[in-house]
C-alpha cells in the first residue's frame, strides 16, 4: 500500500507527493479531470520519503530515509536531503546534505537561498541544514517540541516559515506553536508562543498567506482541524471513522487562481490503522484530499 507523508505544490499548480512506504516522489495535476499520480523520481539507498520543500521556483529540497516500521523509527544517521531540479522535462536530482545526527526530518521549510529548516520529531529539535556546504546543525530546542514522557519519538512535526516566526505543531502533546527566529541563522530570538493546545495528533499542516489560520492534519483522528490565531480550534472537514481519510499526514494551499481557496490533504491510508467501523480486514491506500475553505 502507498503511504503518502507529505505535499508540496509547485506554480503550475501540480502536486508533489513525497512517499513513505517507497523511496518515490510522485506527481499529479488536481485540476485534471481524471487526475493520475506519475514517478517523477525514484530515490537510492532509502525505504522512504519525509518532508519536502520548495527552495526556488521549481527546485525542491526532499527529505529521504530508511524507516523500520518493526522498530519505528527511522535508522540513525539515514536521513537525506536531495535537490530536485523540475525546470527541464527530465528531473535533475542531486544530494545535498546528509544528516548524522537527525533521526528523522519529518518537517522541512526554506530558511533563505539553499538554506532550510528541519524537524526532528523523534529528537524533538529543529535542525538548520545549509544545502550549498551540507553542514547541519540543531539551532532550536524547547520542551514544547519534546515528545510526551508516553510518546518520547512523538515530537515537533510540521513546520512553516512566515515572516519572522517558524510554527509547528506537536503529534504527541498536541500543540500548535509559534517562536521567533533569525532568518539568517535559524535560531530563536524570543520566547514560544503555544497559540492551541487542543490539536492532539497534528502532524502537518497548511499556513493562509496572512498566517491567521492554520488547517491542521490531525493523523491520530482521521481529521481536518482549523485553527485560528487565537487559538481557536474547529475540525471542518474528517471524522474518526475515516471516511473521508485515514491517516492525513500533510495540508497544502493550492498555488493556481482556480484552487487558492482550496486545502490539499494527503493521508498514509488505513493499510496500519484499518477503519474499526470498515471492519478489520479493510485496508486503503494514501490518497489525496481537496478540501474547499474560506481562507
Amino acid at each position: 500500500m502507498t503511504w503518502i507523508e507529505n505535499i508540496a505544490v509547485r506554480s503550475n499548480g501540480q502536486l508533489l507527493l513525497s512517499v513513505f512506504t517507497q523511496p518515490e516522489l510522485r506527481g499529479i495535476n488536481p485540476l485534471d479531470p481524471y487526475p493520475k499520480p506519475s514517478l517523477v523520481y525514484q530515490f537510492p539507498n532509502a525505504t522512504g520519503l519525509l518532508g519536502t520543500t520548495e527552495i526556488e521556483p521549481d527546485l525542491f529540497a526532499v527529505v529521504t530515509t530508511n524507516f523500520s516500521f518493526t522498530t519505528g523509527v527511522s535508522v540513525p544517521g539515514s536521513c537525506t536531503i536531495w535537490k530536485v531540479n523540475l525546470r527541464n522535462p527530465t528531473p535533475e536530482v542531486r544530494k545535498a546534505a546528509n544528516i548524522p545526527a537527525g533521526g528523522a526530518l519529518n518537517g522541512i521549510a526554506r530558511l533563505s537561498r539553499n538554506v532550510v529548516l528541519g524537524s526532528d520529531t523523534w529528537a524533538g529539535v529543529v535542525h538548520r541544514i545549509d544545502l550549498d556546504t551540507g553542514n547541519s546543525a540543531i539551532v532550536i530546542h524547547d520542551e514544547t517540541m519534546k515528545g510526551p514522557e508516553a510518546l518520547p519519538t512523538f515530537g515537533i512535526n510540521g513546520i512553516r516559515i512566515h515572516g519572522r516566526y517558524l510554527y509547528y505543531d506537536n503529534i504527541g502533546k498536541g500543540l500548535f506553536c509559534r517562536i521567533p527566529i533569525d532568518l539568517r541563522t535559524g535560531a530563536a530570538t524570543g520566547p514560544v508562543e503555544i497559540i492551541s493546545d487542543d490539536v492532539q495528533g497534528a502532524d502537518d499542516f497548511a499556513l493562509s498567506e496572512t498566517a491567521q489560520t492554520a488547517y491542521v492534519a490531525n493523523f491520530l483522528q482521521n481529521l481536518l482541524v482549523r485553527v485560528t490565531a487565537q487559538g481557536k480550534a474547529k475540525i471542518i472537514a474528517g471524522g474518526p471513522d475515516g471516511a473521508l481519510f485515514h491517516g492525513p499526514t500533510s495540508a497544502q494551499f493550492g498555488r493556481t487562481p482556480l484552487d487558492r481557496n482550496v486545502v490539499y490533504v494527503v493521508s498514509s491510508g488505513a493499510t496500519f490503522n484499518p477503519s474499526a467501523s470498515s471492519g478489520f480486514d479493510f485496508v486503503e491506500g494514501g490518497k489525496v484530499v481537496a478540501v474547499t475553505v474560506r481562507d
